[in-house]
């Protein structure tokens, strides 16, 4: 008795083995996610530390200045920082609040610890001078700490990368292209198997790239889209277009399995595209529902991208009108003149305290009337909240404090700029290898396979035809899967793997932003599957399978 065409021992083998992986993972997966949920917190923490910075410097109050920095933030590192106000209040000791979060938070972040150390350092400091220069000694500490991070990271990307090629494209084409020779198994069991391993490679590669990313360093975070919810719409429309794509798709299977017969011109070109139209649909399908419902966020996250670009030469502007001497509702509407996407919003709130006799923080954060009130960039709003608070400190103090608010947000947008080169090349090799190349090989090896067996059961057959009784050559020949349930299978594959990778790069590049996974599916997948029968078409005509 065997099972798939395996031994009852090695199955046996098998399933301990599977069974000791999957206990493993339950065992370590909350570790894990745990992990995941405090690095993914951190990523908004160079900008906190920029505002707490900021907000220390007009004012040596740590519970005034937290409590101002994560207004706009939410979660898990929100609630460390305010734990800290807890802590000074019922304990009365700062410091020790301050030392005892930097201690905890130090299995994650090496920098922020620094960082609060340094604050902690700057409250015993009585020389004003000296408390500004600590307190921005704290910040670049921990942007340099994130530099040295990334830059790591980065570097053991490459063979994380290697393997998820070998694994993901070379094993299961070079499984394809054997399969002539693997007729010592039963030919029924042989789909099973296929499928069976392709789905395992599967799965290990989507648990092997989320290692990965809960192994991500502490990062510096854009804008996170707004994330659509399931759409009754885009679904009919993706199943509508799958289904007008998919249609010649299952003629051709209902054809392979004897269940229809088609003649004629649609016959031949029924035969010709064998099931290719299935895989066009299922990746057009899938690309049009993630289109639908990640548009409108995807637009709302480029808009406020923009704006986050432009942030640092607004601050610079408004700065440098404050430092002139001008009022602040001057101040904003002098530099809202060339401000790119700021202008509408400067302009906007210039005008409601000039005409509608609103306060600065009404003109931006009034929930019916303020020019903010639809931005969700958290770096946006902690600008102008911080000018909000600040203005009343006078013109001088708070064009000083801006101008080196000013370098910190330059300080963010450097280390942005450093992490996107770093993981570009790696993250770039992985996109192109799922979008292109590994397409590209599967078709050509599907094709190659059926070239193959083709020519090994001509061979045979030549032999038993003239006696020479080569029972060599009865291993080879017919595996018992037709070409066209074997395009479907690595064409499904082909789309399983680009879909992994794809989410493996964005949330690398991006963090876990499904929005922007979903534009990248619908600009990406029907790459991937028009490649794959591209190449499956033009080696058919290219060899005359």
């Amino acid at each position: 008795m065997s099972f798939f065409g395996v031994s009852p021992l090695i199955f046996a083998g098998l399933g301990v083995l599977f069974g000791a992986i999957g206990a493993g993972i339950i065992w370590i997966y909350p570790q894990f996610r745990a992990r995941v949920r405090v690095v993914d917190s951190l990523s908004s923490s160079p900008l906190i530390l920029a505002q707490l910075v900021s907000y220390l410097k007009l004012s040596p109050n740590v519970e005034w200045a937290i409590t101002h920095a994560t207004e706009f933030e939410e979660g898990f590192l929100r609630k460390v920082l305010r734990n800290i106000v807890q802590e000074s209040v019922r304990k009365g000791r700062i410091t020790d609040a301050l030392t005892k979060t930097g201690l905890m938070l130090s299995a994650y972040s090496r920098g922020f610890k620094r960082c609060l150390f340094l604050v902690r350092a700057s409250l015993s400091e009585s020389n004003e001078q000296k408390r500004q220069t600590i307190l921005d000694k704290s910040l670049s500490s921990f942007l340099d700490e994130v530099r040295r991070d990334l830059t790591e990271f980065s570097q053991r990307l490459v063979t994380p990368s290697l393997v998820v090629f070998s694994v993901g494209t070379i094993v299961p084409l070079a499984l394809v292209s054997i399969l002539p020779i693997l007729n010592v198994f039963e030919s029924s069991n042989m789909l099973s198997l296929i499928i069976g391993i392709l789905g395992v490679l599967a799965i290990g590669i989507f648990a092997y790239t989320t290692i990965i990313l809960m192994e991500k360093p502490v990062v510096v975070s854009k804008t996170h889209s707004i994330e659509g919810g399931f759409s009754f719409r885009a679904l009919a429309i993706a199943v509508f277009a799958g289904a007008v794509i998919a249609f010649p798709g299952v003629l051709s299977l209902l054809q392979s399995q004897g269940l229809l017969v088609v003649s004629g011109t649609l016959g031949n070109v029924v035969s010709f595209l064998d099931t290719m139209p299935l895989i066009l649909a299922l990746g057009v399908s899938t690309s049009v529902y993630c289109f639908v419902t990640s548009r409108r966020g995807f637009l709302q996250w480029k808009k406020e991208s923009q704006l986050d670009d432009e942030l640092a030469d607004v601050s610079y502007a408004i700065a440098s009108e404050l430092d002139n001497g001008l009022p602040f509702e001057r101040a904003i509407k002098n530099a809202s003149s060339g401000a790119g996407g700021f202008e509408e919003i400067l302009v906007g709130a210039w005008k409601l305290v000039k005409n509608h006799h609103k306060s600065i923080e009404d003109a931006f954060f009034d929930k019916n009337v303020g020019v903010l009130r639809t931005v969700h960039s958290k770096r946006v709003n902690a600008l102008f909240r911080f000018l909000s608070v600040a203005h009343m400190k006078g013109s001088g103090i708070v064009s000083k404090t801006l101008f080196a608010f000013h370098e910190h947000l330059m300080s963010l947008k450097s280390v942005e700029y450093d992490m996107q080169n770093k993981l570009s090349q790696s993250m770039g090799m992985i996109q192109s290898t799922a979008i292109f190349f590994a397409p590209a090989i599967g078709g050509l090896i599907v094709v190659l396979n059926q070239l193959i067996e083709g020519a090994l059961t001509k061979t045979r057959l030549e032999l038993d035809a003239s006696g020479l009784g080569v029972s060599f050559f009865s291993f080879f020949g017919s595996t018992g899967i037709s070409s066209s349930i074997l395009h479907l299978i690595v064409g499904a594959y082909m789309l399983i793997f680009a879909v992994i990778m794809l989410r493996f790069s964005v949330f690398i590049m991006y963090g876990k932003d499904n929005n922007l996974l979903k534009h990248k599916l619908a600009r990406m997948l029907p790459i991937t599957v028009l490649i794959y029968a591209l190449t499956v078409v033009i080696a058919k005509l290219s060899f005359g399978v």
